[in-house]
Protein backbone atom coordinates (compact mmCIF):
# COMPACT_ATOMS: atom_id res chain seq x y z
CA UNK A 1 0.00 0.00 0.00
CA UNK A 2 2.66 2.50 0.71
CA UNK A 3 4.69 1.54 -2.71
CA UNK A 4 0.80 2.48 -3.96
CA UNK A 5 0.97 5.71 -2.61
CA UNK A 6 3.93 6.64 -3.91
CA UNK A 7 3.56 5.61 -7.18
CA UNK A 8 0.03 7.47 -7.06
CA UNK A 9 1.62 11.11 -5.84
CA UNK A 10 4.33 11.01 -8.35
CA UNK A 11 1.82 10.19 -11.36
CA UNK A 12 -0.26 13.24 -9.76
CA UNK A 13 2.86 15.26 -9.94
CA UNK A 14 3.46 13.91 -13.61
CA UNK A 15 0.34 14.72 -14.65
CA UNK A 16 -0.22 18.45 -13.28
CA UNK A 17 2.65 19.44 -15.19
CA UNK A 18 1.41 18.24 -18.44
CA UNK A 19 -0.51 20.47 -19.53
CA UNK A 20 1.41 23.69 -17.72
CA UNK A 21 4.34 23.07 -20.50
CA UNK A 22 4.85 20.88 -23.62
CA UNK A 23 5.27 16.95 -23.29
CA UNK A 24 7.65 15.64 -25.27
CA UNK A 25 5.61 12.67 -27.19
CA UNK A 26 7.30 9.21 -28.51
CA UNK A 27 6.52 8.31 -32.53
CA UNK A 28 5.08 5.13 -33.14
CA UNK A 29 8.75 4.48 -35.06
CA UNK A 30 10.46 4.52 -31.62
CA UNK A 31 7.78 1.69 -29.97
CA UNK A 32 9.13 -2.10 -29.62
CA UNK A 33 7.50 -5.28 -28.44
CA UNK A 34 8.14 -5.74 -24.85
CA UNK A 35 8.77 -1.98 -23.83
CA UNK A 36 6.54 -1.46 -20.29
CA UNK A 37 4.77 2.49 -19.72
CA UNK A 38 1.83 3.34 -17.87
CA UNK A 39 -1.64 4.53 -18.59
CA UNK A 40 -3.51 6.77 -16.67
CA UNK A 41 -7.40 7.03 -15.57
CA UNK A 42 -9.61 7.37 -13.17
CA UNK A 43 -11.62 3.88 -11.68
CA UNK A 44 -13.63 5.71 -8.59
CA UNK A 45 -14.03 9.28 -7.94
CA UNK A 46 -11.54 11.88 -9.31
CA UNK A 47 -8.18 9.89 -8.63
CA UNK A 48 -5.59 9.42 -11.31
CA UNK A 49 -4.14 6.07 -10.99
CA UNK A 50 -1.50 4.22 -12.99
CA UNK A 51 -1.94 1.11 -14.73
CA UNK A 52 1.27 -0.67 -15.97
CA UNK A 53 1.02 -1.41 -19.76
CA UNK A 54 2.83 -3.41 -21.93
CA UNK A 55 3.21 -2.86 -25.72
CA UNK A 56 2.98 -5.69 -27.76
CA UNK A 57 3.42 -3.95 -31.34
CA UNK A 58 2.01 -1.76 -33.89
CA UNK A 59 -0.57 -2.56 -36.46
CA UNK A 60 0.30 -0.57 -39.31
CA UNK A 61 -3.04 0.96 -41.38
CA UNK A 62 -5.05 -1.01 -39.30
CA UNK A 63 -7.95 2.06 -39.16
CA UNK A 64 -7.04 3.26 -42.49
CA UNK A 65 -4.35 4.23 -44.32
CA UNK A 66 -1.38 5.94 -42.24
CA UNK A 67 -3.46 5.52 -39.22
CA UNK A 68 -2.37 2.80 -37.25
CA UNK A 69 -3.31 0.82 -33.92
CA UNK A 70 -0.71 0.14 -31.25
CA UNK A 71 -1.63 -2.77 -29.61
CA UNK A 72 -1.14 -3.35 -25.93
CA UNK A 73 -2.10 -5.05 -23.24
CA UNK A 74 -2.98 -3.77 -20.16
CA UNK A 75 -1.00 -6.04 -17.43
CA UNK A 76 -2.02 -3.99 -14.08
CA UNK A 77 -3.69 -6.05 -10.70
CA UNK A 78 -6.68 -2.77 -10.99
CA UNK A 79 -7.56 -4.29 -14.44
CA UNK A 80 -7.60 -7.88 -14.04
CA UNK A 81 -11.11 -8.60 -13.78
CA UNK A 82 -11.96 -5.29 -16.30
CA UNK A 83 -9.99 -4.85 -19.05
CA UNK A 84 -10.26 -1.97 -20.99
CA UNK A 85 -13.52 -0.54 -20.46
CA UNK A 86 -16.08 1.63 -21.98
CA UNK A 87 -15.26 5.65 -20.33
CA UNK A 88 -11.18 4.52 -20.57
CA UNK A 89 -11.26 5.80 -24.22
CA UNK A 90 -8.32 8.22 -23.96
CA UNK A 91 -6.36 7.02 -20.97
CA UNK A 92 -2.85 8.53 -21.84
CA UNK A 93 -0.10 5.85 -22.10
CA UNK A 94 3.15 7.40 -21.35
CA UNK A 95 6.46 5.50 -21.73
CA UNK A 96 9.70 6.36 -19.96
CA UNK A 97 7.71 10.18 -19.77
CA UNK A 98 6.80 10.91 -23.44
CA UNK A 99 3.33 10.71 -24.39
CA UNK A 100 2.45 7.57 -26.97
CA UNK A 101 -1.14 7.59 -27.30
CA UNK A 102 -4.89 7.17 -26.10
CA UNK A 103 -6.67 4.18 -25.42
CA UNK A 104 -9.56 3.72 -27.47
CA UNK A 105 -10.37 0.05 -28.41
CA UNK A 106 -10.40 -3.27 -27.34
CA UNK A 107 -9.21 -6.40 -29.29
CA UNK A 108 -12.18 -8.29 -29.03
CA UNK A 109 -15.56 -8.39 -27.25
CA UNK A 110 -15.80 -10.65 -24.30
CA UNK A 111 -11.62 -10.55 -24.11
CA UNK A 112 -10.44 -11.07 -20.80
CA UNK A 113 -6.52 -10.76 -20.89
CA UNK A 114 -6.36 -6.78 -21.26
CA UNK A 115 -5.23 -6.70 -24.87
CA UNK A 116 -6.07 -3.03 -25.94
CA UNK A 117 -5.68 -0.61 -28.84
CA UNK A 118 -4.02 2.73 -28.36
CA UNK A 119 -4.55 5.88 -31.06
CA UNK A 120 -1.14 7.48 -31.61
CA UNK A 121 -0.84 10.73 -30.34
CA UNK A 122 0.02 12.68 -33.85
CA UNK A 123 -3.19 11.53 -34.93
CA UNK A 124 -5.41 12.79 -31.79
CA UNK A 125 -3.15 16.80 -32.29
CA UNK A 126 -4.32 16.67 -36.15
CA UNK A 127 -7.67 17.19 -34.49
CA UNK A 128 -6.52 19.94 -31.90
CA UNK A 129 -5.22 21.64 -34.96
CA UNK A 130 -8.38 21.20 -36.97
CA UNK A 131 -9.65 22.58 -33.27
CA UNK A 132 -7.16 26.06 -33.68
CA UNK A 133 -8.40 27.12 -37.25
CA UNK A 134 -11.60 28.78 -36.39
CA UNK A 135 -13.06 30.43 -33.17
CA UNK A 136 -14.35 27.76 -30.56
CA UNK A 137 -17.33 29.91 -29.17
CA UNK A 138 -18.61 30.65 -33.09
CA UNK A 139 -18.56 27.28 -34.33
CA UNK A 140 -21.14 27.33 -37.01
CA UNK A 141 -23.81 24.15 -37.34
CA UNK A 142 -22.95 22.24 -40.25
CA UNK A 143 -25.57 22.65 -43.64
CA UNK A 144 -27.22 19.12 -43.53
CA UNK A 145 -28.65 18.01 -47.16
CA UNK A 146 -32.41 16.11 -46.28
CA UNK A 147 -31.19 13.13 -48.42
CA UNK A 148 -27.90 12.66 -45.54
CA UNK A 149 -29.68 13.15 -42.01
CA UNK A 150 -30.60 9.47 -42.05
CA UNK A 151 -26.92 8.41 -43.38
CA UNK A 152 -25.46 10.33 -40.48
CA UNK A 153 -27.44 9.34 -37.88
CA UNK A 154 -26.35 5.94 -38.67
CA UNK A 155 -22.58 6.80 -39.77
CA UNK A 156 -20.98 4.22 -41.57
CA UNK A 157 -17.30 3.48 -40.62
CA UNK A 158 -15.78 0.07 -40.99
CA UNK A 159 -18.08 -2.23 -38.76
CA UNK A 160 -14.73 -3.83 -38.34
CA UNK A 161 -13.08 -0.57 -36.66
CA UNK A 162 -16.53 0.43 -34.57
CA UNK A 163 -17.47 -3.21 -33.55
CA UNK A 164 -14.25 -3.25 -31.26
CA UNK A 165 -14.13 0.74 -30.48
CA UNK A 166 -14.24 1.30 -26.51
CA UNK A 167 -17.83 2.89 -26.42
CA UNK A 168 -18.48 6.48 -24.60
CA UNK A 169 -21.03 6.09 -21.76
CA UNK A 170 -23.91 8.24 -22.37
CA UNK A 171 -24.70 9.01 -19.01
CA UNK A 172 -28.78 9.59 -18.46
CA UNK A 173 -30.61 10.98 -14.81
CA UNK A 174 -33.77 11.81 -15.23
CA UNK A 175 -35.47 8.93 -17.24
CA UNK A 176 -34.55 5.32 -17.09
CA UNK A 177 -31.60 3.56 -19.37
CA UNK A 178 -33.79 1.38 -21.15
CA UNK A 179 -36.52 4.32 -22.17
CA UNK A 180 -33.81 6.19 -23.54
CA UNK A 181 -32.23 3.39 -25.10
CA UNK A 182 -35.37 2.94 -27.10
CA UNK A 183 -35.57 6.49 -27.86
CA UNK A 184 -31.36 6.55 -28.77
CA UNK A 185 -32.44 3.43 -31.13
CA UNK A 186 -34.39 5.10 -32.99
CA UNK A 187 -32.34 8.08 -33.52
CA UNK A 188 -29.40 5.67 -34.02
CA UNK A 189 -27.65 6.72 -31.15
CA UNK A 190 -27.24 2.98 -30.25
CA UNK A 191 -24.09 2.15 -31.71
CA UNK A 192 -20.95 0.51 -29.84
CA UNK A 193 -19.82 4.06 -30.16
CA UNK A 194 -21.93 5.14 -27.70
CA UNK A 195 -23.75 2.95 -25.08
CA UNK A 196 -26.34 3.97 -22.32
CA UNK A 197 -25.99 3.76 -18.90
CA UNK A 198 -27.23 4.79 -15.42
CA UNK A 199 -25.68 7.57 -13.88
CA UNK A 200 -26.23 10.83 -11.56
CA UNK A 201 -25.79 14.23 -11.71
CA UNK A 202 -24.96 17.05 -9.01
CA UNK A 203 -23.13 15.50 -6.68
CA UNK A 204 -21.13 17.82 -4.08
CA UNK A 205 -17.83 16.47 -5.22
CA UNK A 206 -18.56 16.70 -9.16
CA UNK A 207 -20.03 20.15 -8.53
CA UNK A 208 -16.71 21.51 -7.09
CA UNK A 209 -14.56 20.11 -9.54
CA UNK A 210 -12.68 22.91 -11.84
CA UNK A 211 -11.17 23.16 -14.82
CA UNK A 212 -7.96 23.28 -12.92
CA UNK A 213 -8.60 19.60 -12.29
CA UNK A 214 -8.91 18.88 -15.91
CA UNK A 215 -5.53 17.08 -16.60
CA UNK A 216 -4.54 14.30 -18.96
CA UNK A 217 -6.38 11.37 -17.28
CA UNK A 218 -9.36 12.69 -15.73
CA UNK A 219 -12.71 12.24 -16.68
CA UNK A 220 -14.58 14.96 -19.26
CA UNK A 221 -17.46 14.84 -20.60
CA UNK A 222 -19.41 16.05 -23.64
CA UNK A 223 -22.60 17.26 -22.31
CA UNK A 224 -26.05 17.18 -24.07
CA UNK A 225 -28.39 18.11 -21.25
CA UNK A 226 -28.75 20.08 -18.10
CA UNK A 227 -30.75 20.63 -15.53
CA UNK A 228 -33.99 18.36 -14.98
CA UNK A 229 -32.79 15.75 -17.24
CA UNK A 230 -29.42 15.41 -17.88
CA UNK A 231 -27.14 13.51 -20.43
CA UNK A 232 -23.55 13.78 -21.02
CA UNK A 233 -20.73 10.91 -22.78
CA UNK A 234 -17.96 10.73 -20.49
CA UNK A 235 -14.47 9.73 -21.54
CA UNK A 236 -10.99 10.75 -20.31
CA UNK A 237 -8.55 13.30 -21.10
CA UNK A 238 -5.40 12.36 -23.19
CA UNK A 239 -3.75 15.83 -23.54
CA UNK A 240 -4.03 19.64 -22.51
CA UNK A 241 -1.37 22.44 -23.35
CA UNK A 242 -2.64 25.56 -22.00
CA UNK A 243 -6.32 26.07 -23.10
CA UNK A 244 -6.28 23.26 -25.70
CA UNK A 245 -7.40 19.86 -25.24
CA UNK A 246 -7.71 16.48 -26.81
CA UNK A 247 -9.37 13.31 -25.87
CA UNK A 248 -10.96 9.39 -26.41
CA UNK A 249 -8.87 8.76 -28.92
CA UNK A 250 -11.73 8.32 -31.73
CA UNK A 251 -15.12 9.76 -32.12
CA UNK A 252 -17.72 10.38 -29.71
CA UNK A 253 -20.72 10.68 -33.04
CA UNK A 254 -18.27 11.12 -35.18
CA UNK A 255 -20.26 14.20 -36.31
CA UNK A 256 -17.14 16.48 -37.29
CA UNK A 257 -17.81 20.58 -36.10
CA UNK A 258 -19.42 21.10 -33.26
CA UNK A 259 -20.13 23.37 -30.69
CA UNK A 260 -20.65 21.10 -27.99
CA UNK A 261 -20.58 22.00 -23.83
CA UNK A 262 -17.46 20.22 -22.49
CA UNK A 263 -18.10 19.48 -18.73
CA UNK A 264 -15.69 18.03 -15.80
CA UNK A 265 -17.51 14.64 -14.46
CA UNK A 266 -17.17 12.13 -11.59
CA UNK A 267 -16.63 8.79 -11.91
CA UNK A 268 -18.85 6.56 -9.01
CA UNK A 269 -17.37 3.34 -10.28
CA UNK A 270 -16.36 1.18 -12.58
CA UNK A 271 -18.32 -1.59 -13.44
CA UNK A 272 -16.67 -5.08 -14.24
CA UNK A 273 -18.19 -7.39 -16.93
CA UNK A 274 -17.22 -9.38 -19.88
CA UNK A 275 -19.96 -7.91 -21.69
CA UNK A 276 -20.26 -4.31 -21.40
CA UNK A 277 -17.84 -3.14 -18.59
CA UNK A 278 -18.53 0.31 -18.36
CA UNK A 279 -17.41 4.13 -16.10
CA UNK A 280 -20.13 5.44 -14.06
CA UNK A 281 -20.18 8.93 -14.07
CA UNK A 282 -21.73 11.90 -12.49
CA UNK A 283 -20.99 14.87 -14.55
CA UNK A 284 -19.93 17.77 -13.19
CA UNK A 285 -19.97 21.98 -14.58
CA UNK A 286 -19.13 23.06 -17.76
CA UNK A 287 -15.97 24.37 -18.60
CA UNK A 288 -15.45 25.05 -21.96
CA UNK A 289 -15.95 23.48 -25.60
CA UNK A 290 -15.93 20.64 -27.34
CA UNK A 291 -15.41 21.66 -31.44
CA UNK A 292 -14.19 18.89 -33.57
CA UNK A 293 -15.76 15.26 -33.06
CA UNK A 294 -13.75 13.60 -35.51
CA UNK A 295 -12.49 9.92 -36.32
CA UNK A 296 -9.16 10.59 -33.66
CA UNK A 297 -10.41 12.35 -31.22
CA UNK A 298 -12.24 14.66 -29.93
CA UNK A 299 -11.08 18.44 -29.35
CA UNK A 300 -11.59 21.54 -28.37
CA UNK A 301 -10.91 24.61 -25.47
CA UNK A 302 -10.99 25.15 -21.90
CA UNK A 303 -12.54 28.42 -20.90
CA UNK A 304 -15.21 29.53 -23.80
CA UNK A 305 -18.88 27.99 -23.70
CA UNK A 306 -20.77 27.43 -26.57
CA UNK A 307 -24.42 28.80 -26.72
CA UNK A 308 -26.97 26.33 -25.64
CA UNK A 309 -30.64 26.25 -25.86
CA UNK A 310 -33.44 26.55 -23.21
CA UNK A 311 -36.54 23.98 -22.00
CA UNK A 312 -39.69 24.34 -20.10
CA UNK A 313 -42.02 21.92 -19.86
CA UNK A 314 -45.07 22.78 -17.72
CA UNK A 315 -46.90 19.29 -17.62
CA UNK A 316 -49.73 17.08 -15.68
CA UNK A 317 -50.42 13.54 -15.25
CA UNK A 318 -53.78 12.71 -14.94
CA UNK A 319 -55.28 15.81 -14.15
CA UNK A 320 -52.71 16.75 -11.34
CA UNK A 321 -49.77 19.27 -11.64
CA UNK A 322 -46.16 17.39 -12.15
CA UNK A 323 -42.88 19.43 -11.32
CA UNK A 324 -41.59 21.71 -14.10
CA UNK A 325 -38.77 20.59 -16.17
CA UNK A 326 -36.05 23.69 -17.00
CA UNK A 327 -32.74 23.26 -18.52
CA UNK A 328 -30.11 23.54 -21.20
CA UNK A 329 -29.93 20.93 -24.05
CA UNK A 330 -26.88 21.69 -26.58
CA UNK A 331 -27.44 22.66 -30.33
CA UNK A 332 -26.30 20.64 -32.89
CA UNK A 333 -28.33 19.96 -35.91
CA UNK A 334 -28.71 16.17 -35.37
CA UNK A 335 -28.26 16.02 -31.24
CA UNK A 336 -31.06 18.81 -31.10
CA UNK A 337 -34.05 17.61 -32.16
CA UNK A 338 -32.77 13.90 -30.00
CA UNK A 339 -32.35 16.23 -26.48
CA UNK A 340 -35.99 17.63 -27.26
CA UNK A 341 -37.35 14.26 -27.75
CA UNK A 342 -35.48 12.69 -24.70
CA UNK A 343 -36.93 15.84 -22.50
CA UNK A 344 -40.36 15.03 -23.63
CA UNK A 345 -39.67 11.16 -23.02
CA UNK A 346 -38.82 12.17 -19.42
CA UNK A 347 -42.35 13.78 -19.01
CA UNK A 348 -44.23 10.75 -20.28
CA UNK A 349 -41.91 8.33 -17.94
CA UNK A 350 -41.87 10.26 -14.69
CA UNK A 351 -45.10 9.20 -13.55
CA UNK A 352 -46.66 7.76 -10.34
CA UNK A 353 -47.40 3.95 -11.80
CA UNK A 354 -46.55 2.35 -15.67
CA UNK A 355 -48.64 1.24 -18.07
CA UNK A 356 -48.48 -0.57 -21.45
CA UNK A 357 -51.36 2.09 -22.72
CA UNK A 358 -50.89 6.11 -23.20
CA UNK A 359 -51.50 9.52 -24.71
CA UNK A 360 -50.25 13.01 -24.44
CA UNK A 361 -51.24 15.69 -25.76
CA UNK A 362 -48.57 19.02 -26.30
CA UNK A 363 -48.84 22.49 -27.35
CA UNK A 364 -46.15 24.75 -26.97
CA UNK A 365 -43.11 25.77 -29.74
CA UNK A 366 -39.53 25.87 -30.84
CA UNK A 367 -38.40 29.60 -31.25
CA UNK A 368 -35.67 29.84 -33.65
CA UNK A 369 -33.52 33.16 -33.89
CA UNK A 370 -35.40 35.34 -36.15
CA UNK A 371 -37.87 33.29 -37.25
CA UNK A 372 -41.62 32.33 -36.42
CA UNK A 373 -42.04 29.73 -33.61
CA UNK A 374 -42.44 26.62 -34.61
CA UNK A 375 -45.56 24.92 -33.41
CA UNK A 376 -45.59 21.24 -32.06
CA UNK A 377 -48.81 21.27 -30.93
CA UNK A 378 -50.62 17.87 -31.35
CA UNK A 379 -52.65 14.97 -29.57
CA UNK A 380 -50.68 10.89 -29.54
CA UNK A 381 -51.91 7.31 -28.09
CA UNK A 382 -51.18 4.27 -28.59
CA UNK A 383 -49.64 1.28 -26.31
CA UNK A 384 -45.83 1.24 -24.72
CA UNK A 385 -44.29 -0.34 -28.42
CA UNK A 386 -45.56 3.39 -29.91
CA UNK A 387 -44.16 5.75 -27.75
CA UNK A 388 -40.59 6.39 -29.71
CA UNK A 389 -42.70 6.57 -32.57
CA UNK A 390 -45.02 9.63 -31.75
CA UNK A 391 -42.00 11.16 -29.97
CA UNK A 392 -40.42 11.27 -33.52
CA UNK A 393 -43.71 12.74 -34.54
CA UNK A 394 -43.53 15.30 -32.05
CA UNK A 395 -39.90 16.81 -33.17
CA UNK A 396 -39.46 15.44 -37.32
CA UNK A 397 -40.60 19.15 -38.08
CA UNK A 398 -37.29 19.94 -36.06
CA UNK A 399 -35.01 17.64 -38.09
CA UNK A 400 -36.18 18.81 -41.11
CA UNK A 401 -35.88 22.53 -40.27
CA UNK A 402 -32.42 21.79 -39.42
CA UNK A 403 -31.88 19.48 -42.67
CA UNK A 404 -32.77 22.32 -44.74
CA UNK A 405 -30.19 23.96 -47.36
CA UNK A 406 -31.88 27.37 -47.33
CA UNK A 407 -30.61 28.87 -44.10
CA UNK A 408 -28.18 28.08 -41.13
CA UNK A 409 -30.65 28.04 -38.39
CA UNK A 410 -29.94 29.08 -34.49
CA UNK A 411 -32.55 27.18 -32.17
CA UNK A 412 -33.36 29.25 -28.88
CA UNK A 413 -35.82 27.58 -26.98
CA UNK A 414 -38.23 24.52 -26.49
CA UNK A 415 -41.40 25.73 -24.15
CA UNK A 416 -44.15 23.17 -23.83
CA UNK A 417 -47.44 21.80 -22.12
CA UNK A 418 -47.70 18.32 -21.60
CA UNK A 419 -51.02 16.60 -20.12
CA UNK A 420 -50.53 12.98 -20.30
CA UNK A 421 -52.41 9.75 -18.64
CA UNK A 422 -52.41 6.37 -19.23
CA UNK A 423 -55.45 5.67 -21.40
CA UNK A 424 -55.29 4.53 -25.03
CA UNK A 425 -57.15 7.17 -26.59
CA UNK A 426 -57.82 6.09 -30.44
CA UNK A 427 -60.51 5.91 -33.13
CA UNK A 428 -60.54 4.39 -35.97
CA UNK A 429 -62.27 5.31 -38.93
CA UNK A 430 -63.98 1.73 -40.31
CA UNK A 431 -66.45 2.84 -43.16
CA UNK A 432 -68.25 5.45 -44.57
CA UNK A 433 -71.94 5.56 -46.37
CA UNK A 434 -73.91 7.96 -48.18
CA UNK A 435 -77.46 7.85 -48.32
CA UNK A 436 -77.11 7.81 -52.13
CA UNK A 437 -74.88 7.05 -55.00
CA UNK A 438 -76.19 9.27 -57.23
CA UNK A 439 -76.57 12.94 -57.43
CA UNK A 440 -76.66 16.54 -59.12
CA UNK A 441 -74.86 19.27 -58.28
CA UNK A 442 -76.33 21.31 -55.35
CA UNK A 443 -78.22 18.55 -53.80
CA UNK A 444 -77.65 17.96 -50.04
CA UNK A 445 -75.91 14.03 -49.27
CA UNK A 446 -76.16 12.22 -46.09
CA UNK A 447 -73.36 10.67 -45.04
CA UNK A 448 -72.50 8.66 -42.10
CA UNK A 449 -68.93 7.92 -40.75
CA UNK A 450 -68.25 4.57 -38.40
CA UNK A 451 -65.30 4.70 -35.87
CA UNK A 452 -64.34 1.93 -33.49
CA UNK A 453 -62.88 3.28 -29.92
CA UNK A 454 -59.64 1.19 -29.16
CA UNK A 455 -60.66 -1.25 -26.31
CA UNK A 456 -64.30 0.22 -26.55
CA UNK A 457 -67.41 0.65 -28.54
CA UNK A 458 -68.37 2.24 -31.97
CA UNK A 459 -69.43 5.76 -32.66
CA UNK A 460 -71.04 7.15 -35.74
CA UNK A 461 -71.17 10.75 -36.97
CA UNK A 462 -73.62 12.30 -39.57
CA UNK A 463 -72.69 14.70 -41.96
CA UNK A 464 -74.74 16.46 -44.02
CA UNK A 465 -72.85 17.84 -47.04
CA UNK A 466 -74.31 20.18 -49.67
CA UNK A 467 -72.63 19.62 -53.28
CA UNK A 468 -71.10 22.70 -54.24
CA UNK A 469 -72.26 23.74 -57.86
CA UNK A 470 -68.84 23.98 -59.59
CA UNK A 471 -68.48 20.08 -59.30
CA UNK A 472 -68.15 18.57 -62.82
CA UNK A 473 -69.91 15.57 -64.65
CA UNK A 474 -68.62 11.95 -63.72
CA UNK A 475 -68.41 10.92 -60.00
CA UNK A 476 -66.32 12.49 -57.16
CA UNK A 477 -64.74 10.70 -54.16
CA UNK A 478 -66.41 11.11 -50.43
CA UNK A 479 -63.43 10.43 -47.73
CA UNK A 480 -63.55 10.39 -43.97
CA UNK A 481 -59.52 10.57 -42.46
CA UNK A 482 -57.41 11.38 -39.74
CA UNK A 483 -55.05 14.05 -39.81
CA UNK A 484 -51.97 11.88 -40.56
CA UNK A 485 -53.39 10.26 -43.82
CA UNK A 486 -54.33 13.68 -44.89
CA UNK A 487 -50.62 15.38 -43.44
CA UNK A 488 -47.93 12.81 -44.86
CA UNK A 489 -48.63 13.71 -48.32
CA UNK A 490 -49.71 17.95 -48.34
CA UNK A 491 -46.95 18.49 -45.72
CA UNK A 492 -43.94 16.40 -47.82
CA UNK A 493 -45.35 18.27 -51.44
CA UNK A 494 -45.67 21.83 -49.84
CA UNK A 495 -41.98 21.42 -47.90
CA UNK A 496 -40.01 19.65 -50.59
CA UNK A 497 -41.83 23.01 -52.84
CA UNK A 498 -41.17 25.94 -49.83
CA UNK A 499 -39.60 28.98 -50.87
CA UNK A 500 -37.81 29.96 -47.75
CA UNK A 501 -37.65 28.77 -43.87
CA UNK A 502 -40.27 31.04 -42.92
CA UNK A 503 -42.57 29.09 -45.63
CA UNK A 504 -41.35 25.97 -44.05
CA UNK A 505 -42.74 26.89 -40.73
CA UNK A 506 -45.80 28.14 -42.28
CA UNK A 507 -46.65 24.56 -43.65
CA UNK A 508 -45.98 22.76 -40.09
CA UNK A 509 -47.45 25.22 -38.45
CA UNK A 510 -50.94 24.66 -40.08
CA UNK A 511 -50.96 20.65 -39.83
CA UNK A 512 -54.63 19.48 -39.29
CA UNK A 513 -55.66 18.13 -35.65
CA UNK A 514 -55.01 14.46 -34.31
CA UNK A 515 -57.88 14.52 -32.72
CA UNK A 516 -60.56 15.74 -35.55
CA UNK A 517 -62.43 13.57 -38.43
CA UNK A 518 -62.38 15.13 -41.67
CA UNK A 519 -64.90 14.49 -44.05
CA UNK A 520 -64.07 15.53 -47.68
CA UNK A 521 -65.45 15.61 -51.40
CA UNK A 522 -62.95 15.42 -53.44
CA UNK A 523 -62.95 15.59 -57.31
CA UNK A 524 -60.73 16.00 -60.56
CA UNK A 525 -57.87 18.91 -59.92
CA UNK A 526 -56.82 21.67 -62.32
CA UNK A 527 -54.60 23.23 -59.71
CA UNK A 528 -51.27 23.73 -59.33
CA UNK A 529 -48.50 23.89 -56.13
CA UNK A 530 -46.55 27.43 -56.87
CA UNK A 531 -43.58 28.26 -54.70
CA UNK A 532 -45.27 25.84 -51.65
CA UNK A 533 -48.68 27.50 -51.91
CA UNK A 534 -51.90 25.29 -53.09
CA UNK A 535 -54.40 26.28 -55.96
CA UNK A 536 -56.66 24.29 -56.87
CA UNK A 537 -58.96 25.66 -59.15
CA UNK A 538 -56.97 28.03 -61.35
CA UNK A 539 -58.54 28.72 -65.26
CA UNK A 540 -56.07 27.82 -68.05
CA UNK A 541 -55.20 31.26 -68.61
CA UNK A 542 -53.96 32.38 -65.28
CA UNK A 543 -52.38 28.96 -64.91
CA UNK A 544 -50.40 29.67 -67.91
CA UNK A 545 -49.70 33.15 -66.44
CA UNK A 546 -48.24 32.37 -63.10
CA UNK A 547 -46.52 29.15 -64.52
CA UNK A 548 -44.68 31.59 -66.63
CA UNK A 549 -43.46 33.58 -63.71
CA UNK A 550 -41.91 30.66 -61.33
CA UNK A 551 -39.09 27.90 -61.99
CA UNK A 552 -39.99 24.89 -62.96
CA UNK A 553 -39.25 22.68 -59.61
CA UNK A 554 -40.82 25.26 -57.63
CA UNK A 555 -44.55 24.20 -59.79
CA UNK A 556 -46.59 20.91 -59.72
CA UNK A 557 -50.05 20.02 -60.53
CA UNK A 558 -52.28 18.78 -57.44
CA UNK A 559 -53.27 15.40 -58.10
CA UNK A 560 -56.55 15.87 -56.96
CA UNK A 561 -58.99 18.83 -55.97
CA UNK A 562 -60.83 19.02 -52.37
CA UNK A 563 -64.28 20.36 -53.11
CA UNK A 564 -65.49 20.80 -49.61
CA UNK A 565 -64.21 19.48 -46.01
CA UNK A 566 -65.84 19.39 -43.02
CA UNK A 567 -65.21 17.98 -39.60
CA UNK A 568 -65.67 16.56 -36.11
CA UNK A 569 -63.52 16.43 -33.14
CA UNK A 570 -63.61 13.25 -31.01
CA UNK A 571 -61.93 12.53 -27.55
CA UNK A 572 -59.08 10.89 -28.71
CA UNK A 573 -56.63 10.51 -31.73
CA UNK A 574 -58.97 9.26 -35.54
CA UNK A 575 -56.80 7.29 -37.01
CA UNK A 576 -57.50 5.66 -40.94
CA UNK A 577 -59.14 6.50 -43.94
CA UNK A 578 -62.38 5.24 -45.56
CA UNK A 579 -63.41 6.13 -49.35
CA UNK A 580 -66.85 5.69 -51.15
CA UNK A 581 -67.64 7.12 -54.71
CA UNK A 582 -70.47 8.86 -55.61
CA UNK A 583 -71.69 9.93 -59.47
CA UNK A 584 -73.61 12.39 -61.15
CA UNK A 585 -77.44 11.34 -62.45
Amino acid sequence: MKNFRIWTTTAALLLSATYLRAIELMPVSELKPGMHGTTYTVLKGTEIVPMDTEILGVAKNSLGPGLDLIIAKLVDPKTALTGAVHGMSGSPLYINGKLVGALSRRIAFFEKDGHCGFTPIADMLDVNRMANMRPVAAAPEPLLPMASVAKMLLPDAPQRVRAEMLGVPLTISGLSVEAWQKLCSAFGLAQPGAVAVAGGTGSPTAMQLTANDLKPGAPIAAVMLTGSISAAGTGTLTWREGDNIVAFGHPMFGYGESALPMGMAEIITTIASYERPFKMANPGPVVGTVSEDRFSAIAGKVGPLPKTGTYHVKRTYSGESRPDLDGTFAIHPLLSPIMMATVIQATLYDQPATSRMFSFTVHGDVKFTGHTPLRLDGLYSGQDADLVFALLKVVGPVQMLYAQRMELLKVESLDLSIDSNEKEKLWGIESVVADRHTCKPGDTINVQVRLREALGGVTRKDFAVKLPMGLKSGSFTVRASGSEELEEEMTRNGIEHAKDVEDMIRIYNGRRAQNVLYLQLVGKSTGKVIAGRQMPALPASVREVMESGNDSDTTMTLPEQIWQETSAELPGMVTGKQEIQVGFK
